[in-house]
This record gives C-alpha cells, sequence and structure tokens, in this order.
C-alpha cells in the first residue's frame, strides 16, 4: 500500500476538514507498523502529532505528539497479529489507533492540561462511534487500494496470456 499516497491525503484531509475530530493520519501511522522499524514509526508519530498539534487551536502544544508516539509505541507489536496483506487490517487497528489515542489523550488532558469530564455519552461518541469513523474512512483506503492491486494483478495476466 502506497505511504506517500496515505500520508498526502492524511494530510490534505487534516487541512481540509479541521472541524471533523477524526485522525486522519492514524491509517498512515498504522501502515508505517508493517513498513518500518519501531524507532521509525515514532519518528512519524511524532511529526504527525506536531502537524495536527500545529494545526489546533489551544495551548496543549506536544499533546498530540506525546498521545501518537504513545499509541504507536503500545500497538506496534500487533503487526504480528494482523497480517498486512488482509482488507480487514487496516481499519481493524486503526480503530484500535482510535480508541487507544482517545484514551491516553483524555489521561495526558486530566494531567497536562484540565480535567476531563467523564460520562456515558463521552465513552459512546468519543471510545465507540469516532473510532468507527476513523476505520469507516481507513476502509475507504484499503479497499482503494485492494482494488487498484487487483486490477493491476488482472492486468498484468491478460499482457501475459497474449
Amino acid at each position: 500500500m502506497p505511504l506517500k499516497l496515505t500520508l498526502a491525503l492524511g494530510i490534505l484531509a487534516t487541512l481540509l476538514f479541521p472541524t471533523f475530530h477524526l485522525l486522519f493520519l492514524a491509517p498512515y501511522l498504522v501502515l508505517c507498523y508493517y513498513s518500518y522499524s519501531r524507532f521509525k514509526v515514532l519518528w512519524r508519530a511524532l511529526g504527525c502529532g506536531l502537524f495536527v498539534d500545529l494545526l489546533a487551536a489551544g495551548p496543549e502544544l506536544g499533546l498530540n505528539s506525546l498521545t501518537f508516539v504513545m499509541t504507536s509505541w503500545i500497538l506496534y507489536g500487533q503487526n504480528r497479529n494482523f497480517f498486512r496483506d488482509k482488507v480487514t487490517t487496516l481499519p481493524l487497528m486503526t480503530f484500535f489507533f482510535s480508541v487507544l489515542a482517545t484514551l491516553l489523550g483524555a489521561i495526558f488532558n486530566f494531567f497536562f492540561s484540565h480535567g476531563v469530564h467523564l460520562s456515558a455519552s463521552w465513552a459512546f461518541t468519543d471510545l465507540l462511534v469516532m473510532p468507527l469513523c476513523d476505520a469507516a474512512f481507513a476502509a475507504l483506503f484499503a479497499m482503494s487500494f485492494h482494488l487498484s492491486d487487483r486490477w493491476r494483478k488482472l492486468r498484468s495476466k491478460r499482457r501475459r496470456e497474449r
């Protein structure tokens, strides 16, 4: 799966839709788990977090960076349990990334910024609905990459038959 395309679309979506509270860069980071060492993934997570921090309007500079780095550090080892070539891997790992990033973000906000108001509606929205939206966004990537890969294989098979 093309990492540069995923990164470019994630950055573009973050710039074009700043009011949507989706983690547009999560699919890129999840794909990095399968392409780079843990050290390189953590640097990429730091860069993505800084990008999101710089676009966020608030005094909490660095909290997204810390959240992305810690989430990537925790989830990196799961690339052994979820195989890269499965269509469902990217949406599932993005869902886990989103849930864990939300939980860590709430903890970091509580300690470093301001208190967190936990409620059933917060848990439903931020721990279920928004991660499902992030997973749906990642599924668009996964399906388009899967279909383009199938199309390319079909075309090469037809060329060999001629």
